[in-house]
């Protein structure tokens, strides 16, 4: 299988207007077409391109049974919110593939999610 993708990112901090002034992290991502130094191999490899974008938000949020603090305020909490949407394309082979490479090609490309918030979450939980 191959697959050519850009991606392109930006972090919107609290002082851009966009996002009620919170901040917001977007990644987009899109295949490539054609691609002069990489070009696809329709006759040797299954083709598959995807569009997508992640949007990363954080918001405080009172801890819920927390106690108050001395001071009389609450303690709260960071809450990381992730947005995500993906559409993905599988080319039809132009090199003959067996029914169940097939399917298998097909539940493989659903895996990416997986793969995605694994990452995710160890990133996160690794770094302060």
């Amino acid at each position: 299988m191959e697959s050519s993708i850009v991606t392109f990112s930006h972090l919107f901090t609290g002082e851009d207007e966009g996002f009620g002034g919170h901040p917001c992290g977007i990644l987009a991502l899109d295949s490539v077409d054609e691609d002069e130094l990489y070009p696809y191999f329709p006759n040797e490899r299954v083709r598959l391109d995807t569009s997508g974008a992640i949007v990363l938000t954080a918001n405080r949020r009172s801890i819920i049974g927390a106690r108050k603090a001395t001071d009389g305020e609450e303690e709260d909490e960071v809450v990381v919110t992730l947005r995500r949407a993906a559409f993905l394309k599988l080319y039809n082979p132009q090199l003959p593939v067996s029914e169940a490479t097939r399917q298998e090609l097909q539940a493989g490309i659903g895996r990416w999610r997986d793969v995605l918030m694994k990452t995710i979450r160890s990133y996160v939980y690794t770094h302060p």
